[in-house]
């Protein structure tokens, strides 16, 4: 099992996805909206831990997934190979990233998981959203063709001759 720290993203419960365990630093909503929507640094807000953290890709995946959810970039540490660095996060982390300042997005795409109906809305998006990334499959065609990049140049008819 690793654990990493996560960097600027908000939530408040626990909770599990994508074989991932979540774990906030900050319960009370207030505290955890000022460091995670702090725009000059990265605050620590939590951690995750689990068996796939070891594989490269999916703290970069989760990352990604994160950072959509935030519109502002979220990062995660090293993963740190102590089980206890999830229960105690300060004494393994540093408290605070200020490696650069970060761009804010507008706000966040997904509500957070004090308010509104659905609670879970971030733990079941992380969770949809690894278990697609995983797949690691290139995205299907658009049945859109206007939208399609290939179809607005006429790239697909070159390659298409090309065969």
């Amino acid at each position: 099992m690793k654990t990493c720290g996560i960097y600027g993203f908000e939530f408040t419960r626990p909770f599990q996805a994508a074989g991932l365990t979540f774990t906030p630093l900050y319960k009370r909503f207030s505290d955890a909206k000022e460091r995670a929507r702090d725009l000059k640094t990265h605050h620590l807000t939590g951690t995750v831990l689990g068996p796939d953290l070891a594989d490269d890709e999916v703290p970069y995946r989760l990352e990604a997934v994160l950072s959509f959810i935030e519109r502002l970039n979220v990062r995660l540490s090293e993963p740190c190979e102590e089980v206890a660095a999830a229960t105690n996060p300060l004494e393994y982390f540093e408290k605070a990233q200020r490696l650069a300042g970060r761009n804010n997005g507008g706000g966040a795409v997904i509500a957070t998981d004090v308010f509104g109906p659905h609670r879970d809305a971030r733990k079941d998006f992380i969770d949809r959203a690894m278990r697609h990334l995983a797949k690691d499959e290139p995205s299907k065609p658009s049945k859109l063709t206007g939208l399609d990049p290939l179809a607005r140049t006429g790239w697909d008819l070159i390659l298409k001759s090309d065969r």
